[in-house]
């Protein structure tokens, strides 16, 4: 059996950096019908909204407030998770291309995944202390494609509606062309080109 965490005052997602023209979801096709349950996915339905799947075990020690009311378990792109070590990160992925430092204990790592082809996939890690804070997946197609809640580069907005729920904002990047879907308290974020997924974020400001 599984459980449904929806957003009970947990951390809201992080602002872009960047102030961008926005708008709502006006325009976009409702939300299909609802999606199985999957632990470990983000899912929406019209009478929870959007929710965490988590264990039912889990789920009721949350009720009971003998856990934390958290969404940690589907803060995850394929198999890189918010929390995870630098090592654990870089024995899946390999070496980094390239490593940006942020400030103090902070740093970001690309990742590049091969495949075929001239535009590869790449991931965006950022560490604090050498932990994970956030994830983001960019680029085309994958080959073996890497997962964030069911959702994969290249799916449709349909698709994207029906798993998270219509955005509440969609802002234009400087430049045009890609628009960045955000959904309200959930520290998560699409790039959408052209209606089709072009990159996954998920953040975490404490990486716990």
């Amino acid at each position: 059996m599984r459980y449904l965490i929806p957003m009970l005052a947990v951390l809201a997602a992080a602002s872009p950096a960047v102030a961008a023209p926005c708008q709502g979801p006006q325009g976009l096709p409702s939300p299909g019908a609802p999606l199985p349950l999957v632990e470990g996915q983000f899912r929406y339905s019209t009478e929870h909204g959007l929710g965490c799947t988590v264990s039912s075990q889990q789920g009721a020690a949350m009720a009971k407030h003998e856990s934390p009311v958290t969404f940690l378990p589907c803060l995850r792109i394929g198999a890189i998770g918010i929390s995870d070590s630098l090592d654990q990160v870089e024995k899946l992925l390999g070496p980094p291309v390239d490593i940006t430092d942020m400030g103090v204990f902070s740093e970001s790592r690309i990742y590049e995944v091969a495949q075929r082809g001239a535009l590869r996939p790449h991931y965006v890690v950022t560490y604090y202390d050498s932990r994970v804070v956030a994830v983001q997946l960019i680029g085309p197609p994958m080959v073996i494609p890497a997962k964030f809640s069911g959702l994969v580069l290249g799916d449709d907005q349909q698709k994207i509606i029906d798993t998270l729920g219509w955005p509440e904002k969609r802002c234009q990047a400087k430049g045009g062309g890609i628009e960045m879907w955000t959904w309200a308290n959930f520290p998560i974020a699409i790039d959408v080109i052209d209606g089709f997924a072009a990159g996954f974020k998920v953040t975490w400001a404490a990486g716990r």
